[in-house]
């Protein structure tokens, strides 16, 4: 995995100029919410000497025609690249979320993308691409994803996921975003009533010229 990882990283680099510019993590991703009213509110706490953000958050579903989820986001305007490690905390073999997405606004039933890993381990690129439209799917073949790189050009979004196995799939967004969007890190346990937690790591975001 640390081989792929690492060949995942040359492959982004090497679509990335001098002239791009790499962000600071440190005060990067500045705004949590709680979109469309998640039942207990998420938290999140940034480790600055190793990088990592963990959150916890409750939520009904990212699906449908409105989501109810812990967002961890940053206004991103033009082309950039996103990539991070993830992992569940605990033993809880549900249908709960994590994963990195592209949304057109905070609004519960906004236009958006991302990669999710499911606590089942299905691994699937979801979007919704009309305002208040139900959320359309590709599943992955490959299970329990924990690494995942995004590209946005001119509104054209490429994911790349993998695993510790070894395995990859990539996939294109059938419809394109306008250039303001929000992007990051997000947590759904998938239950209302019950808070789940997740760890992300070697979180780059990297604007692109």
């Amino acid at each position: 995995m640390v081989v792929l990882t690492f060949l995942l990283g040359l492959l982004l680099c090497s679509c990335i100029s001098d002239s791009d510019s790499k962000v600071d993590m440190n005060d990067a991703f500045l705004e949590f919410t709680d979109i469309g009213n998640p039942h207990i509110p998420g938290e999140m706490d940034y480790d600055s000497d190793n990088g990592v953000y963990t959150l916890s958050g409750s939520g009904e579903n990212i699906w449908f025609g409105n989501d109810s989820f812990s967002f961890l986001s940053k206004a991103v305007s033009g082309d950039f690249s996103f990539s991070s490690s993830l992992s569940f905390l605990g033993e809880n073999p549900t249908h709960r979320k994590i994963g990195l997405m592209i949304r057109s606004d905070l609004s519960s039933d906004a236009l958006m993308v991302c990669c999710t890993i499911h606590g089942d381990g299905l691994t699937s690129f979801q979007y919704r691409d009309e305002i208040g439209g139900d959320v359309k799917e590709h599943k992955c073949k490959m299970l329990f994803g924990d690494y995942i790189s995004l590209q946005s050009r001119n509104g054209k979004i490429n994911f790349t996921v993998s695993n510790k196995k070894g395995d990859f799939e990539s996939w294109n967004s059938p419809f394109l975003l306008d250039e303001n969007v929000r992007v990051g890190m997000f947590i759904c346990s998938h239950d209302n009533q019950r808070v789940e937690s997740c760890r992300y790591s070697d979180v780059n975001l990297i604007l692109l010229d």
